[in-house]
């Protein structure tokens, strides 16, 4: 099971971006960015489409190349804090179809323990399915992954991200297109992680779920529109900001109209 941090990570920020800015061609995508992520805490990243939520994530950890700026993990450079971080992607960037069973999928985040073109202990096997267990997949651990459901096959991603026993978390739109069950044990899991002292960085669309689950906020729209507490930073102005027109009152309260 994941453990505490240690002593030695207090004051330490996971993940403190500054000046970060990414360019494809056609002008800036995000324009001198900087945010940080505090320890134990909850982080949504939210902003239109096209704002360049996904692509903050990608060129924090390295996926994406940047034009300008730096990121440091606790102080760190990726390379040296890579073994503590994990990521969850889109679930429509996985292939799917490939012939892997769940267990395997989620033993798969336990390489950096094991080592590449090692067999998987039967005490990696049983952590595997121990991580199902707590996104409540254990009964599906011998099923081909592309046999899932769109919300179990998340669920399963989230697994494998906890089998590496990570203390900083990305995750992108993991509650996109997944049903009731399945959102309520990604807030079960990114709860039971911040009341371990973890963080998790999250891009998320629902602004009706934002106060609910989250602590903090970091607003985008090509840049940082604001940043900070959901309590202080989660405001109808703020919002407005960011989505401009793209904003409609939906049962009294705000979301992001059709096509934002």
């Amino acid at each position: 099971m994941l453990q505490a941090l240690s002593a030695a990570d207090a004051g330490a920020t996971p993940c403190s971006v500054r000046g970060m800015t990414i360019d494809y061609g056609n002008g800036p995508v995000l324009r001198s960015v900087d945010f940080d992520a505090a320890a134990g805490s909850l982080v949504a990243v939210v902003g239109p489409n096209g704002a360049g939520k996904s692509t903050l994530i990608k060129a924090v950890l390295g996926l994406q190349p940047t034009v300008a700026g730096q990121t440091r993990f606790w102080g760190q450079s990726l390379r040296q804090a890579r073994g503590r971080i994990a990521y969850v992607p889109q679930r429509g960037a996985v292939d799917w179809d490939f012939p892997v069973s769940v267990r395997e999928v989620v033993a798969m985040g336990r390489y950096r323990m094991l080592g590449w073109l090692r067999p998987v202990s039967a005490a990696h096997q049983r952590a595997a399915v121990e991580h199902l267990d707590r996104v409540g997949m254990a009964d599906f651990a011998d099923r081909q992954i592309s046999r899932l459901s769109g919300g179990q096959q998340q669920r399963v991603f989230i697994a494998r991200a906890l089998a590496q026993e990570a203390d900083l978390y990305f995750m992108d739109e993991p509650f996109a297109g997944v049903d009731a069950a399945t959102e309520q044990a990604i807030v079960d899991v990114l709860r039971a992680l911040r009341a371990e002292g973890k963080t998790a960085v999250v891009v998320h669309h629902d602004l009706a779920t934002v106060r609910t689950y989250f602590d903090s906020l970091l607003l985008l729209n090509g840049e940082v529109v604001a940043s900070g507490p959901v309590d202080s930073t989660f405001t109808t102005e703020n919002l407005q900001r960011a989505y401009g027109g793209r904003l409609a009152f939906i049962g009294g309260a705000l979301a992001p109209a059709p096509g934002a």
